[in-house]
């Protein structure tokens, strides 16, 4: 196993246990899920215009995809809070962070690329698509009641161990420190954004997981299943995101 390898499996498995999943999370659940992610990494690399990517890359990348289109304008929403900026230890002109707020939206009416703040949004899509974020919703919501069952009877010291867990289950962590390299060879530029997007499509087969279980009344908080997430990955990969190339290694 390589040393990215392994720093991205640890972090798809600090996601899980941070969602509700015993600490001793299934391997093969965690196979699972890299290989959907190292998938989607190599189906954005294989259609970058160059080898570092601006935001302009990433919004052409993403124009027929509302999902990770609402995640763009949701991460630069974000850069607009300080707060946000205190939690991952950077320090930011908030200014510039507003202008790039603007040139994103002046991007999406350059591109002609539908905006997530426009009300007819979700007409230019398939409706399935539509269907499917509302799913998604509903497992976000259960993954988050999910997490409260989970520390229920938990002792303070345990919760604080918890919510310092929570916060290290991203990839953006991945961009920092001595890792920085290591994920740098993946992506370059616009780092942590697609460190957003990748975060991202890892908690949509949870909340997908979940929103499934729901409806077959099976209990919410049992661990994740490999069968589970394939029965999710099949429809991810054939209507989420349709494969355009074959995958490349690492």
């Amino acid at each position: 196993m390589t040393s990215i390898e392994s720093s991205i499996k640890e972090t798809i498995q600090r996601i899980l246990i941070s969602s509700g999943e015993p600490l001793s999370t299934s391997d093969l659940v965690v196979d699972l899920i890299y290989d959907y992610i190292r998938m989607n990494a190599n189906e954005i690399r294989s259609q970058l215009s160059t080898r570092l990517p601006e935001l302009r890359d990433l919004l052409i990348i993403c124009r027929n995809q509302p999902f990770r289109l609402i995640r763009i304008v949701k991460y630069y929403r974000t850069m607009c809070n300080s707060s946000f900026f205190k939690t991952i230890g950077l320090t930011v002109n908030i200014n510039e962070q507003f202008s790039n707020w603007l040139r994103l939206h002046k991007l999406f009416n350059q591109l002609s690329i539908p905006s997530p703040n426009n009300v007819n949004f979700w007409q230019t899509f398939n409706s399935c698509l539509n269907q499917m974020y509302c799913k998604l919703n509903k497992g976000r919501l259960l993954r988050l009641s999910r997490i409260d069952s989970k520390l229920a009877n938990e002792s303070i010291d345990e919760f604080l161990s918890f919510n310092r867990l929570r916060q290290s289950a991203s990839f953006i962590n991945l961009t920092r420190s001595r890792n920085y390299q290591k994920f740098l060879y993946w992506f370059h530029d616009c780092l942590i954004l697609l460190a957003y997007l990748l975060n991202g499509d890892v908690l949509d087969i949870i909340d997908m997981v979940l929103f499934n279980r729901q409806k077959l009344h099976i209990n919410l908080s049992s661990p994740i299943t490999p069968i589970e997430i394939k029965q999710v990955l099949c429809i991810f990969t054939n209507v989420l995101y349709p494969r355009k190339s074959t995958l490349l290694s690492l």
